[in-house]
């Protein structure tokens, strides 16, 4: 996550030219004041603390804080892009609860007197005290793990129920290899994990480790029959030859996605045709496909039925 925060708050090169150079209609044309234009560099950084290009500047105001904190806010999901984070302390410094005296981002000074550089550590610093408050409160848990991420399953055999991974920095969606999975709370969090909020203890309550995050939230739960058909077809993968592989990869993936659309309330009928929406184009390439999902579907069962051995 963190290394998705500063592209995703503000195009870094953008505005270096908009605010030191005044490219823009913002502006006028006109460069700020304070920018050594033939060093590329920020005067009012060079000789004071951020506090000065908060006072004097025209790229960084105590409101635009706020502003990027919503904006790392929703990195974590919908569920928390409008907390109330306090940046009293951050900013300017004082005693801590514990009585220690804290130094604010304000009070510091930056050795590379440039802007990319300050919105970098502002960035940088405020996802850490977003992250900070935030497990203080009891609403992320100390690190990130599968048993605190909203996509796993409850039920004797927890499985990974996130489907895609969503890339921040394209915003395009691509496969979860670990979708349909078994896994434990402990195990680390993929890129698709999403935190789950309300429920961790805080650290005031001791005797509790954040980090298990083993209280169930709104979970959904898979039968132990499809968890158990899934945990086979994945050591069907793992022991198969090449060609097999193929045939038990497949069999795994289009009985998940069925699982998946009937989790979301579409009956078998209507999950196995969208299946064959999403796997074919065309009417004869569908007519194969849906004879080949019949054939993997009779394997399947025979194989669980101790008819025959898995094929």
């Amino acid at each position: 996550m963190r290394d998705d925060i500063e592209p995703g708050v503000l195009d870094e090169s953008d505005v270096a030219r908009k605010y030191c150079r005044g490219n823009g209609d913002a502006f006028g044309g006109k460069a700020c004041e304070h920018y050594d234009s033939f060093n590329r560099k920020c005067d009012l950084l060079a000789k004071n603390s951020v506090s000065a290009v908060v006072e004097h500047g025209r790229c960084l105001s105590e409101v635009q804080f706020y502003v990027r904190a919503g904006k790392i806010l929703e990195k974590y999901g919908p569920d928390y892009q409008h907390e109330f984070i306090d940046l009293t302390l951050f900013l300017h410094g004082g005693l801590s609860e514990k009585g220690h005296q804290i130094k604010g981002l304000l009070d510091y000074r930056v050795e590379n007197p440039r802007l990319h550089v300050l919105y970098s550590i502002v960035n940088r610093s405020l996802f850490h005290e977003i992250s900070r408050q935030l497990r203080k409160n009891g609403l992320i848990a100390k690190k990130k793990q599968c048993g605190n991420c909203k996509y796993l399953g409850a039920g004797d055999l927890q499985l990974c129920e996130s489907e895609h991974i969503l890339d921040k920095k394209t915003g395009k969606r691509y496969p979860n290899k670990l979708w349909m999975t078994e896994r434990q709370a402990h195990d680390k969090g993929c890129d698709a994990y999403v935190p789950l909020r309300n429920f961790f203890i805080t650290d005031d309550e001791p005797g509790h480790d954040l980090s298990d995050g083993m209280q169930r939230h709104q979970r959904s739960e898979a039968s132990r029959d499809q968890a158990v058909v899934f945990k086979a077809l994945r050591e069907c993968i793992r022991k198969a030859s090449p060609a097999k592989k193929t045939i038990h990869t497949r069999r795994l993936e289009d009985w998940a996605y069925i699982y998946a659309r009937v989790r979301d309330g579409f009956s078998p009928q209507e999950a196995i045709k969208r299946l064959l929406d999403v796997r074919t184009s065309g009417k004869k390439q569908r007519e194969a496909y849906a004879i080949k999902h019949e054939r993997d579907r009779e394997a399947i069962e025979h194989c669980f039925s101790g008819m025959q051995p898995c094929r």
